[in-house]
This record gives C-alpha cells, structure tokens and sequence, in this order.
C-alpha cells in the first residue's frame, strides 16, 4: 500500500512496510517495559527533565519537546501511518518533505488541545526556524533511542538535524522603539506607592533583558546580589557584572554577564523605588527573587 500524499518530486514514493504502526523493537534494549513508540517517547522525556538542574528550565523544555512529540504523533496517526520505529531513511524524507509543504488538514484547531478531535498540529505554515527546530527533536529522540538500544540503527544518522534557529529581526522591536515603549511607561501615572513600584520595576526589566541577554526565567529567579564588583588585576580597573547561576541558567550553566552603562542606570533608579539603597553594593535582598518579591511588597534589606 502506497501513500496518496503529493510530494515534492525530488522524494521518491515508497511503500509502507507489513504492521507500519507496530513499534520494532529489539529484544535487548534498555527503556524498559513499553507498549509503544510513544510510551518510549515518555521515558525519554522523563529523563531529559531529570537530567537538567534548573527545574524552571527543566519544564520549559519538556513542554515544548511534547509539543513537538504531538506534532509528530499526528504525522504518524493522520499522514504516514508508519509508527517512528519502523522509520527507513525514505520515511524521515517523507517527514521533511511534509513539514516543508504542510497540508490544509494539518493547520488550524486554535483552542483544541492536542487530544481533542479539533487539533491541529499547525497554526500555519511552519517558518524554516520552526521546520528547523521540529527535526532537531525528532534526531535528538532518534539518537536516545539508539544509544538505549529500542532502535538497532538510527534512520536519521546521515540527516541533518536541522539548522541553529536564527533571530527573525521581524519579530523584533528596533531599538528605537524600545525607548519608546520606555519613555510611554514613565509617562504613566504614578499617584501612589504601588504604581511608583510597578513603574520603576518595569522600567529596570527592559533595560536588563536587552542589554544583558537574559531569558525571562533567568531575571524572575535572580537575587539583587546576582550583581556585583568584578576587578581586572592587569589593568587594576573594576567593574560589574551579572552573574547567572548554574541554577537559573539554560542548561544548568553559570555566566558572568558584564553589565552596561543603561541597565546600571535603570538599576541604581529601580533600587530606590522599592526602598533599598541607589548602590547595588550596599545591599542585597534576603531570601526573595528580586521581580517577583517586589510585586508583593518591599523586601528587606541587609548591610553588606
């Protein structure tokens, strides 16, 4: 039995193979008691959560690989009918070439969670970064399941697993309009303690997600004291910088960030609008994240 799909002729049209849709498994491998390509697929997922060190980060990342993993199921159940361990090198082109020209069938469903009969697994036609990203998954749980020995030879060994997502400038603000955005905000009114706090804390997260490159999560669960004098023995000079732990950061892995001249001027304003000293030295919050803890009141502070 051949599939109906119109493909793109550089893909060459094969058959599925006798019982596609049960998983091929060797005797010997090493996940455990699964039924399923897609109970595998779950103790994959639970390893790559316990793995990382960040838990907020852990769950970030496991959200978006199920989303991934539900676009795949879809693909599987809905267009090829050839469960993932029954894979050939043929079906991952069959795979790329239906991620590069999505079917109406696939696109739509807003408001359907993937197990209602309304999904969809597309919103729209996906972006090369997105198609990009997609196959990146797929090779990663590929490559687990090899290693773990539920596949004897892994179909995407010679593929590529899809090129770094780049930064779409057209889903970014120009700096201009940054500032924008910034001079609008200290426009608003500010009658009252809560709304002279939100004001300067807003003010402080622009400044500090641009110009330190931070991820959300990563300024949410720092502390004030994240902040601090770093000095240059060749040159005697001092200067700041921020420092990301192993805890908060990406891939449980600590930076030091040195910190501009704009964020250590939204600093020094935003300390004194939630009642701490202009110098990030001279104190520090305890016990509190230093987004978050304000929201709910002022923190206390400690001399250093």
């Amino acid at each position: 039995m051949t599939t109906a799909r119109i493909l793109p002729s550089t893909v060459v049209m094969t058959a599925r193979p006798a019982n596609a849709m049960l998983p091929n498994l060797p005797a010997d491998h090493i996940l455990g008691p699964v039924q399923d390509d897609w109970e595998a697929a779950e103790v994959w997922l639970r390893a790559v959560r316990a793995k990382s060190r960040n838990a907020n980060a852990a769950a970030n990342t496991e959200a978006t690989y199920r989303h991934h993993l539900a676009k795949l199921r879809w693909y599987v159940e809905q267009v090829r009918g050839v469960t993932p361990s029954c894979w050939s090198m043929q079906e991952v082109d069959h795979f790329t070439a239906f991620l590069a020209q999505v079917p109406e069938n696939a696109i739509g469903g807003r408001g359907h969670a993937p197990d209602e009969a309304g999904w969809r697994p597309f919103r729209c036609q996906p972006s090369m970064g997105s198609e990009a990203d997609l196959r990146r998954f797929v090779h990663a749980l590929f490559t687990a399941w090899h290693k773990m020995g539920y596949l004897r030879h892994n179909p995407m060994a010679l593929h590529d697993a899809g090129v770094v997502r780049s930064v779409n400038v057209s889903r970014a603000l120009r700096p201009e309009l940054v500032e924008i955005v910034i001079d609008q905000l200290t426009q608003e009114p500010t009658e009252n303690f809560t709304q002279r706090q939100s004001a300067v804390r807003v003010t402080f997260i622009l400044p500090a997600l641009r110009g330190l490159g931070l991820r959300a999560s990563e300024l949410i669960q720092a502390r004030m004291d994240a902040f601090y004098p770093l000095s240059v023995p060749a040159t005697g000079k001092t200067g700041w910088v921020f420092h990301v732990t192993a805890a908060t950061g990406k891939g449980g892995k600590a930076r030091r960030i040195p910190v501009p001249q704009d964020v250590w001027s939204a600093l020094t304003r935003y300390r004194p609008g939630v009642r701490l000293a202009g110098d990030a030295g001279s104190g520090r919050v305890r016990q509190s994240n230093f987004i978050d803890a304000h929201a709910r009141g002022c923190p206390r502070r400690e001399s250093d």
